[in-house]
């Protein structure tokens, strides 16, 4: 995240694109297991989508910004 803040921001952001799509099954890949049901692969979209949201958004913190 210190090297990267911009890439880092860039990855999150196509990851929640991708689980907010409604062709998340076939996008989102690989898909989390923690999120798989273990019966017939059933992919848990709405807990996955939960558990973004209580994901802090990203801060530019100067305390990770390389001094120059």
């Amino acid at each position: 995240l210190a090297r990267n803040f911009s890439g880092c921001d860039i990855l999150w952001s196509l990851f929640v694109a991708a689980a907010k799509s409604y062709r998340f099954s076939s996008i989102l890949h690989p898909f989390p297991p923690m999120y798989k049901s273990n019966s017939d692969d059933e992919k848990n979209i709405l807990s996955l989508r939960n558990t973004m949201l209580l994901v802090p958004k990203l801060s530019p913190s100067l305390e990770f910004i390389p001094s120059l």
